[in-house]
């Protein structure tokens, strides 16, 4: 066992200022220190309780060993008082994990890490595997789940995607498994009361993450590409640096403070993928390219700010940080604190608090004695239903607000200037909202909640007038005949001033007596769906059509019915195009099996721009979309465009496998496929079948298949793309047996060409297939279209 003077001076500074010895104040009296790079940071004197040193034989007895997993083993839990420090002497210690499970998993509470080194980048902490590349899962290096862990004055990485070079030993270097980046975790934190001291910590994708409860960083580096930070309960990071490696992406970091951080990209960068807890950035740097807050598309409305004070850009620009870099450029969602909101924003304040509002006083800083003559001060204000909607003469909705901390307020304050709402109470943690909009328009209301200081959070109401009575129909709907199909005929009592909404659905019977009818088509969108194209296979069927009449103002009315119309007799000409606005999804129960039939999960979704498309968005089940139109064809010609989750060319969220047979765990994939002259009731035909590899992490890999009784067979060679971007269209044309495969996207000069040889065969069908997938990793399919030239 070693102890140092430094441990001593730490020990009697911090018994002076009269505080407990805590774990994570171990930090205070370690010297000064100026951020990353450059800076002398000294611990080769400090006290330990267990040494890992590879050089040396392993004594048990000395409580000497050459591994850091045998001398966590040796390891008893510490407390807070006193935590059980590791001292690692400076090597690189392969932690060897396996397919499924990291080299390192400290449960124990109270355990430090710490390198006994001069120089961090000497006592590193490494693994090498990530998501199909070693291993099953994402290839953590390490995980900790415990409470009071610390970490100081080493790296932690995952050399999968990265080459290391270690200073002063070339043959202590690590060379990276593969240029293709993929998920490859350094480490995993849970638990409370973590401290990261001069610590690196280095991968490319999903680098870190952060789970805690609380945690501290100082003088931290952190480089990854996307989501590479985490979501904790609250965590601060001071005098530290975030680096986008790979030029820009997404951090994925919510619920954190950065202060005095310096942000290095060069190209756009963001924080959220989805709402979390807001981060606040204080007197930090942000690079010069494109900042926003989101890098999916921003909620329309949101209760908390995203928090700035004093920070610029490299430039020493004030910064400008938009909403999202998807859609038009909004500034909605950032605050600059006022210089008295902000003195809530120190890391005392922030950390003495659990998430259950339990002043516990912890203080990884050592900050308390600058601080704790303040009063609590609040840092953040969580609504429920703080974005709702109601409506005159219905029921109200009720809103709760919790202050972080409990105690710091004595009052919440509920204000607003609309006359649209009404507020039970103007204080209290709890208030009804009732709408009391007189107009006929739809207006949303913001109410402002705010402590004593002033810090606020805002709820957003959207107030709808109330409901008029709904329009009649003067005489019974009638169906008529056009040259694309049917049209419904009706009028209506339609008030001045309103917009005729009235739901149009139609039903495919077997019968004219119609007793049991399928869903054909649905209105949406608010526009009543008047017309209907008909299709060949709708020949001997009757169709009818239901219609609730409504207005922008009014509920459903009374349901009438149309008199049912026999199907065409006439065979229509084969092929076209399906029409996602108005086919029923597998939400709705008993959908007519028309020409166009669903399997799996998909649901309607609207187009993101007022010129798009809609769409049908695959969910949890492996999804397919087959047209059984034209059963015997010859030459066919096939157009697909999609939108998936990903933006960068990976096309799906991890690597997959075009093997369509089932795993252990009953899944197959990912991958998805276009058919082409395809039998459904064989399941026999061809397709181009595309899958994210470990070849690449902007591209996908194309090849074309002999599809056998569902089973498919590799034919020719293959093509790896970056094609897959939003809006992606790919087209497959069939001669004889030639066939050929272009595609493009919307958003780049990325293309796909291949062509191959298939048997002719009279298959008329064709289709798209997905597997099972979740937001993140799923596909919008917004046009298939089948022709016959």
């Amino acid at each position: 066992m070693h102890r140092t003077s430094l441990g001593g001076l730490m020990l009697a500074m911090i018994v002076a200022a009269g505080q407990p010895v805590l774990a994570q104040d171990t930090l205070v009296g370690l010297g000064p220190v100026r951020g990353y790079t450059d800076v002398v940071f000294d611990t080769t004197a400090e006290r330990y309780d267990i040494l890992v040193d590879a050089s040396r034989p392993e004594d048990p007895a000395a409580h000497r060993y050459r591994t850091i997993q045998a001398a966590y083993a040796a390891a008893p839990e510490g407390t807070r008082e006193r935590p059980t420090v590791i001292g690692l002497m400076p090597d690189v210690y392969q932690l060897h994990g396996t397919e499924t499970d990291p080299g390192l998993i400290i449960t124990k509470a109270n355990i430090t890490l710490m390198g006994l080194t001069r120089d961090r980048r000497s006592v590193v902490i490494a693994d090498n595997r990530g998501n199909k590349q070693g291993a099953a899962n994402n290839g953590f290096t390490m995980m900790v789940d415990a409470d009071g862990f610390s970490m100081i004055n080493l790296t932690v990485l995952n050399a999968c995607n990265l080459d290391y070079d270690y200073p002063g030993d070339p043959s202590k270097s690590l060379t990276k498994r593969s240029d293709v980046i993929t998920q490859a975790v350094a480490i995993q934190m849970k638990g409370d009361r973590h401290v990261y001291a001069h610590v690196a910590f280095l991968s490319r994708l999903d680098t870190m993450f952060n789970m805690t409860r609380r945690s501290y960083f100082t003088h931290a580096y952190l480089e990854g590409t996307d989501d590479y930070l985490g979501a904790p309960g609250g965590s601060v990071w001071e005098d530290s640096e975030i680096n986008f490696i790979e030029g820009g992406g997404i951090l994925f970091a919510g619920g954190t403070t950065f202060i005095r951080t310096r942000f290095r990209a060069t190209k756009p960068m963001t924080f959220y993928k989805v709402p979390v807890a807001p981060v606040a950035l204080i007197e930090s740097i942000l690079p010069d390219t494109p900042v926003a807050w989101f890098g999916w598309a921003a909620p329309a409305a949101s209760t908390e700010s995203s928090l700035t004070w004093r920070t610029v850009t490299d430039s020493g620009r004030p910064v400008d940080i938009l909403d999202s870099v998807v859609g038009e450029p909004r500034r909605t969602l950032t605050h600059e604190l006022s210089d008295t909101e902000v003195h809530a924003f120190n890391s005392f304040n922030l950390l003495r608090w659990t998430p259950e509002g339990v002043d516990d006083g912890w203080d990884p800083a050592g900050v308390r004695a600058r601080h704790e003559a303040q009063p609590a001060l609040p840092f953040r204000i969580k609504l429920t239903n703080g974005v709702s909607r109601i409506r005159t003469d219905d029921a109200p909705v009720e809103i709760s607000a919790a202050v972080y901390p409990p105690s710091g307020t004595t009052t919440v304050h509920w204000t607003t200037d609309s006359p649209l709402v009404r507020l039970s109470a103007p204080e209290g943690d709890e208030v009804t909202i009732t709408a009391t909009n007189a107009t006929d328009r739809t207006e949303t209301v913001p109410i402002r909640v705010s402590a004593d200081n002033g810090f606020a959070s805002t709820a957003w109401i959207t107030v709808d007038p109330a409901y008029r009575p709904a329009p009649t129909l003067t005489r019974q709907p009638v169906l008529r005949r056009t040259p694309e199909g049917l049209r419904l005929d009706y009028d209506l009592t339609l008030p001045a001033g309103r917009e005729d909404r009235s739901r149009i659905t139609w039903f495919a019977c077997p019968d004219a007596a119609c007793a049991n009818p399928g869903t054909l088509a649905v209105t949406r969108a608010d526009a009543p769906l008047r017309k209907l194209t008909i299709g060949g296979n709708l020949a001997g069927q009757s169709v009818i059509a239901n219609i609730a009449p409504e207005h922008d103002l009014s509920l459903p009315g009374q349901v009438w019915s149309s008199a049912p119309v026999a199907g065409p007799t006439d065979i229509p000409t084969p092929g076209g195009a399906v029409d996602f606005h108005s086919l029923p999804d597998t939400t709705v129960e008993r959908r007519w099996e028309g020409e166009w039939k669903l399997t799996g999960a998909w649901t309607s979704e609207a187009p993101t721009a007022p010129e798009g498309s809609w769409g049908m968005r695959v969910g949890g089940e492996d999804s397919t979309l087959l047209y059984v139109g034209q059963p015997e064809a010859g030459d066919i010609d096939v157009m697909v465009e999609m939108d998936t989750d990903k933006y960068e060319g990976q096309g799906f969220a991890i690597p997959g496998s075009p093997s369509d047979i089932l795993d252990a765990t009953g899944k197959r994939g990912p991958y998805a496929e276009i058919l082409f002259k395809y039998d459904p009731a064989t399941r026999t035909g061809y397709s181009l079948r595309f899958w994210r590899s470990t070849r690449s992490a902007t591209a996908v890999v194309f090849q074309l298949y002999r599809i056998v009784d569902g089973h498919g067979t590799p034919m020719g060679e293959d093509r790896l793309t970056g094609v897959i971007k939003p809006t992606t269209s790919i087209r497959i044309r069939t001669h004889g047996s030639a066939v050929t495969v272009t595609g493009s996207n919307s958003k780049d000069e990325e293309t796909l060409d291949l062509t191959g040889t298939i048997e002719p065969n009279r298959f008329g069908g064709a289709g798209f297939f997905w597997t099972a997938s979740r937001p993140s990793g799923s596909v919008v399919l917004r046009a298939f279209q089948v022709n016959y030239p």
